[in-house]
């Protein structure tokens, strides 16, 4: 360069008509600036390009074919990308806002890595002058642009980052992308809506290195938006619905503004009926899952050796009945079998699902399954639980998002040995965690079940006392 002249294509400067935010495209490439908030003036501006365009010159880091923008809010800088009709910003946005959050219980150093978490109405509004947040038409037009739905990960994401350091499988088997559209997804976990940050592998849709999951714009029936994901262990994008509270990574885009609305969607309805027990006149709500039709309530027929939880008829109201082993099997042998084929104390048309019918629902709910369960085939680290959990009712709002309107209840368990100074206490209390029978055994005195817990997002397959009073679920073929 002559003179410590700067090399830069175009400098394009856009006043909104209504605000005095300036917004700065420069394209020329280089190493991203963080700056922490602050109030900027144009020199101060002017200033930063020539110090960032500098460092990019003596570190031979400097691309003509590659953009960035200053955001005069605070300072940063993020790098942008040209796909098709849009240009996106290909970092996550940083500008704190309300309801916005640094994941890890509020690191700011997750904050310069990651981006910020936002929930949906401060998503909305949290792009810089002249900026947007996507519609699902730009979402779909991205995706489909990086291979489609089944392959579009793995040219979206970054080319590192893309791990889980607290279990072995992702640190020995990381799915970083070839990132060869320049998007640089990076996985910046999310904020559950009760508040608890997904920095750890067990908890709610992934964490930091983990799981990646962006906002549309697209406003869905009830308290719920789109939102979209991608995960370490596939090269797939994930379509997903939320509830708006959560915490969630922002890409700002522009372009194709004129024809842009805001979108209101209905999410497709699941496959659910309803079903009356001509035992007791009881209706519970059913929904089909992959092949398999379950209850999505706990079973409440009032069998002999069944309780509500602490004895108190409410509790069988809202979260079924609890019942051991043999009054759940009502003389069955064991099975193995899918189906099962052992009608026990569900009704007519009903069975109780046994240990490999238990798997199929977990594995079609969560494909990530097969690398993550341990011999037992307990689900660490998958997010089964978090899906198949009903919203809003488990302690602290708990972690589920009912995806496939399972609705699975804490309904607690207790000790079938009614002089037990703890019988209500065995394995956990209503709300805090639910236990499922299957009719397998593990030996003469155990049999398998499922747990999951308010605050954790997988399933659990115990082997546990047969004398124990869990919950029970009917399933169909």
């Amino acid at each position: 360069m002559l003179n410590g002249e700067i090399a830069m294509n175009t400098i394009k400067i856009t006043l909104a008509a209504t605000t005095t935010a300036l917004l700065i495209l420069i394209a020329c490439g280089g190493a991203g600036y963080k700056a922490g908030k602050s109030d900027i003036s144009e020199k101060d501006i002017a200033k930063k390009i020539k110090e960032t365009a500098d460092k990019d010159l003596e570190s031979n880091d400097v691309s003509n074919d590659d953009n960035f923008i200053i955001d005069v809010r605070d300072g940063q800088r993020y790098r942008t990308v040209r796909i098709g009709e849009l240009t996106w910003m290909a970092e996550n946005l940083n500008y704190e806002t309300d309801s916005s959050w640094c994941s890890d219980y509020d690191d700011e150093v997750s904050c310069q890595k990651y981006g910020r978490l936002y929930n949906w109405n401060a998503a909305l509004a949290a792009c810089p002058a002249g900026w947007r947040l996507p519609v699902r038409e730009d979402w779909d037009d991205l995706i489909d642009a990086a291979g489609g739905l089944d392959v579009a990960g793995e040219a979206l994401k970054s080319t590192s980052e893309w791990r889980d350091s607290e279990i072995e499988y992702y640190r020995t088997n990381p799915r970083n992308g070839t990132d060869v559209l320049g998007f640089s997804a990076i996985p910046g976990g999310l904020r559950t809506a009760g508040g608890f940050y997904d920095a750890g592998s067990s908890t709610a849709c992934g964490c930091c290195g983990g799981t990646g999951y962006w906002w549309s714009a697209a406003d869905l029936a009830r308290n719920y938006a789109q939102s979209w994901n991608m995960h370490s262990l596939d090269e797939r994008v994930n379509e997903g619905r939320n509830n708006k509270n959560i915490g969630m990574s922002v890409r700002c885009v522009r372009g194709r503004e004129e024809s842009i609305v805001q979108e209101r969607i209905i999410w497709p309805a699941p496959d659910t009926s309803t079903f009356i027990d001509p035992r007791d006149g009881q209706t519970y709500r059913t929904v089909k899952i992959g092949t398999q039709t379950w209850m999505a309530e706990n079973l409440n027929f009032n069998a002999d050796g069944s309780a509500c939880y602490a004895d108190n008829a409410p509790n069988c109201e809202f979260y079924g009945r609890l019942y051991d082993w043999a009054t759940v099997m009502n003389g069955a042998p064991s099975s193995s079998a899918a189906p099962s084929g052992v009608q026990g104390v569900c009704p007519d048309g009903w069975h109780i699902p046994s240990d490999a019918e238990w798997d199929i629902l977990v594995r079609y709910v969560d494909r990530y399954v097969d690398q993550n369960f341990k011999s037992d085939r307990s689900s660490v680290g998958s997010i089964a639980g978090q899906k198949l959990q009903a919203r809003d009712s488990w302690a602290s709002g708990g972690v589920g998002c009912d995806e496939f309107y399972f609705s699975a209840l804490g309904g607690g368990s207790g000790s079938g040995d009614r002089s037990h100074s703890n019988r209500w206490r065995v394995g956990g209390g209503i709300g805090l965690s639910g236990y499922w029978w299957s009719t397998t055994e593990d030996d003469t005195d155990n049999a398998w079940c499922r747990h999951m817990l308010w605050d954790v997002s997988n399933v659990r397959r115990l082997a546990t006392v047969k004398t124990h009073l869990f919950s029970v679920r009917c399933v169909r073929p």
